[in-house]
């Protein structure tokens, strides 16, 4: 067996090696994509688009800069959304597109990309890197697209979230807030898919390699209408959870993050939002779906927005903040046979 010789390091290879690593660490931490989280509410407007892509069931995926919308904190509390770690009020706000595709007749579900390249920023307003595709799960002998819903009172701007008052709703359908009133409701507006056995996939790419908290809202017109939401297999952490569900209740509607306070968010996980921890590697890339989170009254799926949120301490160095330790150590072996 070959004994390595005992290596002293001097003072002047101390300070290299303590820059190198200080480089490192600097560099992983310019590499964390987010200081804040990103924050997508779908809201209930349209756009049209051309059909021009054979390729994609006739549909010609869209590019736009989404506009973006400030939701007000929660009365009392610096968060306005169940992610409480999270003091930015910047929601990144999608429109749908409007156009159907041509009718799936491969025998089999498709996935139509009907948003592509979506520029995001984060929680504060700052430009990020990540970027947003949105697709539709068309199952056989479907052509539909999807559409919004709406919840807020008659005669508001359904563009914006809105958490509201401080009172609880009433009535038979209680989520804090009831169908036709923005009592306390994050988000008034949703996307909705036009069948039972229909979904959305929504991917974001341009992210650090890390591990991320998926906040996701799901609480449509109906009740028991929210979603499933479900990691792509890539992004489930070594025995992490795979998908969760919102608003499966099928005697309630849950329009609210909070609950009857108006300012605690922890009681309704589960009903009108629910968590996901995922883990993203070096391809940048986060995927999930929504599909049906109530399976026996053919209620159609919908989806009110999400938050990702990058979880502190876990992410993982970039490659290139990995080079600066490396070259830091060759470095010093020069300085150390030349001496």
């Amino acid at each position: 067996m070959r004994v390595l010789p005992n290596v002293s390091i001097n003072a002047n290879s101390r300070l290299a090696l303590s820059a190198a690593i200080c480089a490192a660490v600097v560099c992983a931490q310019a590499n964390l994509v987010h200081a804040a989280a990103i924050n997508v509410a779908l809201a209930n407007h349209s756009t049209t688009t051309t059909t021009t892509n054979a390729n994609n069931s006739t549909i010609d995926p869209v590019t736009y800069t989404p506009m973006h919308v400030t939701i007000p904190v929660a009365p009392g509390q610096t968060y306005d959304a169940a992610d409480t770690t999270d003091t930015g009020t910047t929601w990144n706000s999608l429109q749908s597109v409007s156009t159907v595709p041509a009718t799936n007749t491969s025998g089999a579900n498709v996935n139509v990309l009907y948003q592509q390249n979506l520029p995001l920023v984060d929680s504060s307003g700052a430009i990020t890197a990540a970027t947003l595709n949105v697709s539709e799960i068309l199952p056989n002998n479907k052509g539909d697209a999807i559409h919004t819903g709406q919840q807020t009172a008659a005669g508001t701007d359904g563009l914006v979230p809105n958490p509201g008052s401080t009172a609880a709703g009433t009535g038979a359908n209680n989520g804090w807030g009831t169908s036709g009133s923005a009592q306390q409701e994050l988000m008034g507006n949703e996307f909705i898919a036009n069948g039972s056995a229909e979904g959305m996939i929504f991917t974001l790419d341009g992210l650090t390699a890390g591990t991320y908290n998926v906040f996701v809202y799901g609480g449509g017109t109906t009740d028991g209408q929210g979603a499933t939401f479900t990691l792509d297999p890539s992004n489930v952490p070594a025995g992490g959870t795979a998908a969760v569900a919102t608003n499966s209740d099928t005697s309630n509607l849950y329009h609210s993050v909070f609950d009857s306070s108006g300012t605690n968010p922890t009681p309704e996980k589960g009903l009108s939002w629910n968590m996901l921890t995922a883990t993203v590697g070096a391809s940048g890339i986060l995927t999930f779906s929504a599909t049906a989170s109530e399976t026996t009254g053919a209620v159609k799926p919908a989806v009110n927005g999400f938050q990702i949120d990058a979880v502190a301490g876990v992410a993982t160095p970039e490659p290139a903040s990995l080079g600066v330790l490396a070259i830091g150590g060759l470095a010093l072996l020069a300085r150390r046979r030349k001496a």
